[in-house]
């Protein structure tokens, strides 16, 4: 199998590995129903998770981009990654809180491919592939500067309207905006920050946001021309960063969602 296809098997999979481990944890179950969730989950885990031939493939085709991913987010420049409580419980004595962590970066991993290399596969969700922000035009932004400059000249007050004014002037946009684009690394970045920002508390000098050497680590993975550099991602990070967008991989359907 295409590593795509195999990336795409691992998504469904760990969505019923998360919810599994979800309902394994839920102290509203009775007792006797959350131990056999725990028992179910335990069965998955070993038999099928732990066993997929994605985290293998993708160790053994592309080991040294995925050692230095997992090296980046746990060493460089004092960065520290988390399982989020909210979504994953930590702490559990069947799953150690580093490997749910690995099992989270290659889900991120496999997500990224599949945006980049096969997003048809979520058409059947009726969703656009993906998206990026709208900016005001060199003609907005040349008009704006003027009835600015007007404004000012006067001294009007015309309270908020002054701010969003000098936003457009400055060519940013004044509200979330967002069309749909073909360029496969933006999807696949977008994917990745929204992932990682429902997944992961993330502490870094980057505004909290997934390492962009990691990223570009990733892009080597799906084989991306020409190489991906840092002043080429970080704009494509800001502009889905902070956002709370769906990611594309959760719509992925499951057993579960029967």
């Amino acid at each position: 199998m295409e590593l795509w296809e195999l990336a795409h098997d691992y998504l469904v999979l760990y969505k019923v590995f998360e919810e599994l481990l979800n309902k394994s944890f839920n102290k509203t179950l009775k007792k006797f129903k959350r131990s056999e969730v725990t028992e179910i989950f335990h069965d998955f885990k070993e038999n099928y998770f732990d066993a997929h031939p994605f985290e293998k493939q993708l160790k053994s085709i592309h080991a040294d981009y995925v050692n230095k991913i997992f090296k980046i987010l746990t060493q460089t420049h004092g960065s520290s990654f988390k399982p989020n409580p909210k979504r994953i419980p930590v702490g559990l004595d069947f799953i150690s809180d580093e490997r749910q962590f690995e099992l989270i970066v290659y889900y991120i991993i496999a997500a990224a491919i599949i945006s980049y290399e096969a997003p048809d596969v979520y058409k059947k969700s009726n969703q656009k592939v993906s998206f990026e922000q709208v900016k005001p035009s060199l003609k907005v932004i040349k008009a704006s500067k003027r009835l600015l400059s007007a404004i000012r000249e006067q001294g009007l007050w015309v309270d908020e309207f002054k701010h969003h004014l000098y936003q457009l002037s400055e060519g940013e946009p004044i509200s979330e905006q967002l069309e749909p684009t073909k360029e496969p690394l933006t999807r696949m970045v977008r994917e990745i920050t929204s992932i990682s920002e429902h997944h992961l508390k993330i502490h870094t000098k980057g505004a909290g946001r997934f390492s962009t050497k990691a990223i570009i680590e990733i892009s080597n993975i799906v084989g991306h021309k020409p190489r991906s550099s840092i002043r080429k991602i970080t704009p494509i990070q800001k502009k889905f960063c902070k956002k709370n967008i769906k990611p594309l991989a959760h719509q992925i359907k499951t057993p579960l969602d029967n």
